[in-house]
């Protein structure tokens, strides 16, 4: 392919990363906070591509003898330090616990055609959580923390708010919209539940916590917050994107996925079962269905 190929970025988190802290004495300590760690396709070696097989799609191969050679493969090993990453974020010192635990790239959440990257620290201030927003096509320096993206922050203490992510366009206006799990594991006395960030909101790069939904579960320690949002189950002609979300440790562990048809009549603060089009039962005590859901759109 004679055509110029855009840089892929692979983002890693790193959630148990520490840092050293200064003590009132003067002592080093070190606390984790987690950290995001981004290496470029462009820190591979050109040279250690030459060997590798064609890309499928490609012509096949000419006949070979009947014992060809063995394919030879390069492997390049990128050491964190040795080759520093093209991009390093911290957790936030003071409050930050687990910062990269979670990672999502499915949307484009201020429409400017480029794909957003959503890190969480759902340890951030007591378990509280934080969800951050990088921006696709934000120029932005190669190392610091994390507090200097666009973030969003769960309600109180204990509810990991960014224990699970997504994005979809629930309201079909065209932006992607951020969905966050906030499971309340901390917490046996709540449900859990998501909260929807509207994506027009984020166009011009700040946050507005307030303009977003909250769904919330039925019962306490569901673990209601696994949450998957791409895909248009009732096949209706409005281009928006529907909700599926599991809580796995409803009816004794057996597990529940609701799904919601998605709309712009959705707003506010809701009950699940006041909403739920459909409600997925788990067999069995202890299946944990819904603990995990993708949806292929």
């Amino acid at each position: 392919n004679s055509e110029e190929q855009t840089a892929a970025n692979m983002f890693m988190g790193a959630p148990n990363w520490p840092i050293g802290i200064t003590n009132d004495d003067g002592t080093l300590r070190e606390r984790v906070v987690g950290a995001v760690l981004a290496f470029s396709s462009t820190a591979i070696d050109p040279s250690c591509l030459e060997d590798a097989p064609p890309p499928r799609g490609d012509e096949p191969p000419p006949p070979t003898d009947p014992e060809p050679e063995p394919t030879k493969f390069c492997t390049q090993v990128l050491n964190y330090n040795q080759e520093l990453p093209t991009a390093l974020f911290l957790g936030e010192a003071q409050k930050g616990m687990e910062a990269g635990a979670v990672m999502n790239a499915e949307g484009d959440m201020n429409g400017d055609g480029g794909i957003d990257l959503v890190v969480s620290d759902p340890g951030y201030a007591g378990h509280t959580g934080r969800a951050y927003i990088i921006f696709g096509r934000t120029v932005i320096a190669s190392y610091g923390t994390l507090a200097q993206f666009p973030n969003f922050t769960g309600a109180e203490s204990g509810d990991r708010f960014g224990d699970y992510l997504s994005a979809g366009d629930i309201d079909g206006d065209g932006y992607d919209d951020l969905i966050v799990g906030a499971s309340q594991q901390k917490d046996p006395n709540e449900p859990g539940y998501v909260s929807v960030f509207f994506g027009a909101s984020l166009v011009d790069g700040s946050v507005v916590q307030t303009n977003s939904l909250r769904i919330l579960g039925a019962n306490p320690g569901d673990t209601f917050a696994v949450v998957s949002a791409t895909g248009n189950f009732d096949r209706d002609d409005q281009d928006n994107a529907d909700i599926a979300i599991g809580a796995p440790n409803a009816d004794d562990g057996a597990g529940i996925v609701y799904l919601l048809y998605g709309g712009n009549d959705l707003e506010g603060t809701i009950e699940v079962d006041d909403r739920a089009q459909y409600k997925l039962h788990g067999a069995n005590a202890g299946d944990q269905f819904g603990h995990s859901l993708v949806i292929n759109a």
